[in-house]
């Protein structure tokens, strides 16, 4: 049982981190962005932070996440600040069970 728990934990740890590099790579692809640097990471403002993204990009960044993920985002999950940053995100995909459709790029 604990073998099972441990196990558990380190895969939602790698999930999640993989998840974070491919909600990176999508982002940047969806939008177009310039290979920011340094690196986009899970706590960073995605919307109004320094990559200067707006509603309209908010927008795009949704249809492109539920379309590769196949899930929907929640009003509410809009409200809890799914947008904030790619932490907030991934932690709410993880929680949906997400897959992607197809690999980031």
């Amino acid at each position: 049982m604990c073998d099972e728990l441990i196990f558990g934990i380190i895969g939602t740890v790698l999930e999640r981190a993989q998840l974070l590099t491919d909600l990176s790579a999508l982002l940047v692809n969806c939008l177009k962005l310039q290979n920011p640097h340094p690196p986009i990471t899970a706590e960073e403002r995605i919307i109004g932070g320094r990559l200067g993204l707006d509603s309209v990009d908010a927008a795009q960044w949704v249809a492109t996440v539920e379309r590769h993920y196949a899930v929907e985002i929640s009003d509410g999950d809009l409200v809890a600040g799914a947008l904030e940053s790619l932490g907030n995100l991934a932690d709410i995909l993880i929680k949906a069970g997400a897959h992607a459709q197809f690999p980031a790029r």
